[in-house]
């Protein structure tokens, strides 16, 4: 769900486990195949996956996509070198050059696609991003970069914007109307499943924000995507000289955060006061900076949601699966073949791979280089000290993934999910995952939305907290609960529900950009309020590390305490539209029954 436009991700994704269209015919070893180029070979796999019949049947027709370009399209253009005279209030000296921004009518000046290291191409495609050469030109920096090559679907509206490898760059918003000279910067990083997603996307402008919020400097950045910034190159022929590829959108988000704090003061922000933010793998993104001690003391608070560096990861078998996979597709043997593949190739081979396979085979790779095998023994880690956490999950978030389909579908695909989980448990271990399903009260499928969400979620994000906490370290824990009105049929009743509180639901609130009210359960006085809400709690934590609101801190609302999170007090902010309030986990129960059951996952 983006801005209350609910799309067909799910349909997409789930119609791909479920149909397993075949891919016969593309073996790289095949001699017709052998005979063919590699563009002609991907367009063959295009054909034999039926990919066109199947983006049909899930509404990304040209006809949808190019719609949604074209509004895209508004936002383009190409930032160019300034030869001439500027306007030097507008202006951000950096070693790198200098960028000149725009500001509007609200004293807001943003500086957009500045890039923050090499452009990730030729010879650098597969590369650890590169530090930038010293400049002493002068750049304007009015428009967004490229998104990173990825697949095109209606529901991450970043994917129609123009698509590029040189999509490593950050953008900035500085509301100068406060005139603080060292604001605490609260870095964006977004998600899409490590597939998708980019800063360009209307919900992640940064104009509202800081707009309501002037103490603050807000950004946001772009990093490499699907197999372009996650795969596992060690197994191809030349693949020795790429060790780092299998986490390079992690490191890209590195890269970025060493430029911004080497040139916060530049922009008016504080170098020591960088809060990192994101949802979903931008909030899984956030939890593993966390761990890796490169970007240690690169930013001094976290605010993780609906994502984990425990959850959401690969293993090296998974990987190289999917490398070969690729080389399958494109008749690639070794390096210089995979080099030679354009843009487009490469997005080809993303659409194919994800029907194909879409369970994951882009998340992060435990490599023993930039993630651990161990993930745990990292979250006690001295990498860990001194960093403020605030996280949570919103209270349906498989939901999201279960939208538009047939009760027959969702059913078989979260029987096919579970029975592979439970196939990984040793007996003791099933024990006590019988004891947490029989505990749930809901309809057979209910009952299996909720094993996922607390798989997946739920679970993560309060292990990693308690953990966190039990080192001696701060955390704050929320629970979102505002849901969603739909035509949504309920599989088990066959009713029309809400939609509910489902993955990405707080976005509109966190950002305060509101495209329509037709989803709204609230009103939209109400949605105003408690966006307002929302964003300072998040602002505070950027500024002291606690979320709490002081009396008058938002127009007609009084003070809101929220208390650092203990094994002992369990603390968790539930927010709602209706109200925000602090209470025990409402989850602790069924999270004590399930403990870490869900790192089985990884076996």
């Amino acid at each position: 769900m983006k801005n209350f436009k609910f799309s067909k991700k799910s349909m997409f994704i789930v119609f791909a486990s479920v149909l397993a269209f075949c891919i016969s015919g593309c073996k790289g070893d095949d001699p017709k195949i052998a005979a063919l180029t590699f563009s002609e070979n991907i367009d063959k796999a295009w054909r034999d996956a039926r990919v066109d019949e199947f983006l049909a049947a899930t509404g990304d027709t040209p006809e949808v996509l190019n719609a949604i370009r074209a509004e895209m399209m508004k936002l383009y253009g190409e930032n160019k070198e300034i030869n001439g005279d500027y306007d030097a209030s507008l202006a951000a000296s950096t070693a790198y050059g200098t960028y000149v921004g725009k500001v509007d009518s609200n004293n807001i000046v943003s500086w957009k696609g500045m890039p923050f290291a090499k452009a990730p191409t030729n010879n650098l495609r597969w590369k650890a991003p590169q530090k930038l050469d010293n400049s002493n030109k002068v750049y304007e920096a009015y428009y967004f970069g490229h998104s990173s090559v990825q697949i095109e679907t209606q529901d991450e509206r970043a994917c129609l914007y123009p698509q590029g490898e040189d999509c490593l760059n950050i953008n900035i918003w500085n509301n100068k109307s406060d005139a603080n000279s060292k604001k605490p910067i609260m870095l964006w990083i977004h998600g899409g499943a490590y597939l998708q997603g980019g800063a360009v996307s209307p919900e992640y402008d940064g104009t509202n924000f800081v707009k309501n919020n002037p103490e603050v400097i807000y950004a946001s950045l772009d990093y490499r995507t699907d197999f372009v910034g996650f795969v596992n190159l060690s197994r191809v022929p030349g693949g020795e000289n790429y060790k780092e590829s299998a986490n390079l959108g992690l490191l890209d988000q590195i890269a970025g955060l060493k430029w911004l704090k080497e040139n916060a003061e530049s922009f008016g922000g504080d170098p020591e006061r960088i809060t990192i933010f994101g949802e979903s793998a931008g909030g899984g993104s956030v939890s593993a900076l966390t761990i890796i001690p490169e970007a240690k003391g690169l930013f001094k608070r976290a605010i993780v949601q609906s994502g984990s560096c425990t959850n959401f990861l690969r293993t090296a078998e998974k990987s190289i699966s999917q490398t070969q996979r690729i080389l399958d597709i494109t008749g690639c043997k070794n390096m210089n073949d995979l080099l030679t593949l354009t843009p487009t190739d490469l997005r080809k081979v993303a659409t194919i791979c994800s029907i194909i396979d879409p369970t994951g085979y882009t998340y992060p790779q435990l490599d023993g280089i930039t993630l651990p095998f161990d993930v745990r023994s990292k979250l006690t880690d001295e990498t860990r000290d001194g960093i403020d956490i605030l996280c949570g999950t919103t209270k349906d978030e498989f939901e999201y993934w279960t939208l538009f389909m047939t009760p027959e579908i969702n059913q078989t695909v979260l029987e096919s999910g579970l029975y592979k989980f439970e196939s990984k448990m040793t007996e003791e271990e099933l024990v006590r995952w019988n004891a947490f399903k029989n505990s749930l009260t809901g309809s057979e499928y209910k009952n299996g939305v909720e094993c996922i969400n607390y798989l997946s979620f739920h679970t993560p994000c309060r292990f990693e907290a308690k953990t966190h906490a039990d080192n001696g370290q701060r955390v704050y824990q929320y629970f979102f609960t505002e849901e969603y009105n739909g035509n949504y049929i309920d599989p088990s009743t066959h009713n029309p529900t809400p939609y509910g509180s489902i993955h990405a639901a707080e976005l509109p609130f966190e950002f305060g950009i509101f495209e329509s009210d037709e989803f709204l359960c609230c009103t939209h006085e109400e949605a105003i309020r408690f966006s307002n809400i929302m964003q300072k709690m998040w602002v505070n934590f950027a500024l002291n590390g606690d979320p709490s609101i002081s009396n008058g801190q938002v127009s007609g609302v009084g003070s809101i305490d929220w208390d650092a999170y203990t094994s002992a007090n369990d603390a968790i902010m539930v927010l709602n539209a209706k109200g925000c309030e602090q209470k025990v986990d409402p989850l602790k129960e069924n999270i004590n029954l399930i403990g870490d059951l869900y790192w089985s996952k990884l076996r």
